[in-house]
């Protein structure tokens, strides 16, 4: 998954999700490895991956640091 998100942060496919904006933690992807959550942005200029959280998804519930939180 790591290589994931060095070669093809970008690139909405499987494991990968566009996510809409606004959004509560002002992402715009999210990577999904059962049952954690990466949440992140891709600074494509600078060629960056900035992670912003990483959760863990119960069946409908994602939670960061203990809190539920809604995308």
């Amino acid at each position: 998954m790591a290589a994931r998100l060095a070669y093809q942060p970008m690139a909405a496919q499987g494991s990968v999700k566009a996510l809409r904006l606004p959004n509560s933690l002002n992402v715009a992807f999210e990577l999904r490895v059962p049952p954690w959550r990466v949440l992140y942005n891709v600074d494509e200029a600078q060629g960056n991956v900035y992670v912003k959280a990483v959760g863990y998804k119960p069946r409908e519930r994602l939670m960061i640091e203990g809190q539920e939180v809604e995308l």
